[in-house]
């Protein structure tokens, strides 16, 4: 692709050339290469704001990532003591079943 700026100053001398000489293709040719100039400068711009959203994109996805593995290790934490505590209420529910059938059961002989 070429610079734009060298396109927009060979098209102001082709304009310029045009209208002093009277040569209408000149000068057509003039403007058509300084609009192309313009679009190329407009399509430099975007490509470069689009790199920049696409970067600002990637550190939010990596921070979304980050905090979501964040809430997973959390997540993890508390299941790991919700399920300690339900096994340690059933320990306790299993001792107290079986003194209770010792209980009712242990001093008989048949």
């Amino acid at each position: 692709m070429s610079d734009p700026k060298t396109d927009r100053l060979k098209g102001q001398t082709k304009e310029t050339v045009g209208n002093l000489t009277g040569d209408e293709q000149l000068k057509r040719e003039g403007q058509t290469e300084q609009a192309s100039a313009d679009v190329k400068e407009t399509f430099e711009e975007v490509k470069e704001k689009l790199g920049d959203v696409a970067e600002k994109v990637g550190e939010v996805i990596g921070g979304a990532i980050d905090k979501a593995g964040d809430v997973a290790a959390g997540i993890k934490e508390k299941a790991g003591d919700v399920l300690e505590g339900a096994i340690d209420k059933a320990s306790e529910a299993a001792t107290a079943i079986k003194e209770k059938v010792g209980e009712l059961f242990g001093g008989k002989k048949d």
